[in-house]
């Protein structure tokens, strides 16, 4: 039909031929003028007046080009914007939670620094530091930690009466003193390759109370809402969340606009939505929410390319066989 083909020339002959959507838009013009002609021919129209009447339906060249390009450089004009706005604002949430973290760390060092008496912070900065990547320990880290459970010894009274360093469960470093009445349950911690390291130590009743003083001072310390950590972090996430929901509008706006079943891809983004949600309402998987953006925005873009070319070969089957 070349006077079909002549007709959505001229409408197009503006348009960028190299751009995916107008040769999809192209295409479906196509298939909808071929779908008319061939309904007014099973009306008892011939050939030549079906393809007229087809065109008249559908009006002048001139009239039809100008409304197409207003139409798609308005659409075009707000996805565009909405996907670099869901950028800028995700990036946003990014660069929030990576400020977050430096701070979270800051605060840690600053804590550590308040409280290096403490058990933990022994353990953390005297043991774990120094030998986690190493596969023994010497006689001088042998000697200075004697020294330092001396030192947690004299200011506690006495309150750690065993401390002992494996590493491969073999004991490489033991400090033990009489067991007091007041005992306490020990504790044990693990760390390096695969758990190679360990270090197991036992407290008096007063010094376990005072690592428990210590450890709820670190809770409140670290987990205030008012720290600025938090702050960013809660805002991060924050922005994540607003970021996925401009990239849910734009997919949508996508979709409706390329012809993609809406159906399954509403299906996909529901159950994406949801996710993230429940990963913004659980504190445990709040941080997943970060990767989660990502991941979902490349599944949703791949659908809609997969999609798009699915439709288009169909389209361009459909026309083949109607020409």
């Amino acid at each position: 039909m070349e006077r079909i083909d002549k007709y959505i020339d001229n409408i197009y002959k503006e348009f960028d031929r190299n751009d995916d959507e107008v040769k999809e838009l192209r295409e479906e013009m196509k298939a909808h003028l071929y779908d008319e002609i061939e309904e007014l021919k099973n009306r008892g129209f011939n050939e030549d007046e079906s393809i007229k009447m087809a065109i008249e339906n559908f009006g002048e060249e001139t009239n039809v080009s100008i409304d197409l390009a207003y139409i798609i450089n308005r659409q075009n004009k707000f996805i565009s914007i909405l996907w670099k706005l869901a950028i800028i604002v995700f990036i946003a949430s990014v660069a929030s939670y990576g400020v977050s973290l430096y701070s979270e760390h800051n605060a840690m060092k600053k804590f550590n620094k308040e409280y290096t008496g403490s058990i933990n912070a022994i353990v953390q900065s005297k043991v774990i530091t120094n030998i986690e990547k190493k596969d023994s320990i010497s006689e001088i880290e042998k000697s200075e930690l004697n020294e330092i459970i001396n030192q947690y010894n004299s200011e506690q009274n006495n309150g750690l009466y065993n401390f002992i360093v494996k590493h491969s469960n073999d004991i490489v470093f033991e400090y033990k003193k009489q067991e007091p009445e007041n005992k306490k349950y020990g504790y044990s911690v693990s760390f390096g390759g695969d758990n190679e390291w360990s270090v197991d130590f036992k407290l008096a009743n007063d010094a376990a109370l005072y690592e428990k003083t210590v450890d709820d001072v670190k809770d409140s310390y670290i987990s205030s809402s008012n720290v600025l950590h938090n702050r960013l972090k809660k805002l991060s996430l924050q922005l994540a969340f607003v970021s996925w929901m401009m990239i849910v509008v734009y997919f949508i706006q996508k979709t409706v606009l390329r012809g993609i079943s809406i159906k399954i891809f509403a299906m996909i983004l529901f159950l994406e939505t949801f996710l993230v949600f429940t990963a913004l309402t659980f504190d445990d998987h709040k941080d997943f929410l970060l990767l989660m953006v990502p991941v979902f925005t490349l599944i949703g873009y791949v659908y809609t390319i997969y999609t798009r070319k699915s439709i288009s070969i169909s389209i361009k089957d459909k026309n083949q066989c109607l020409s």
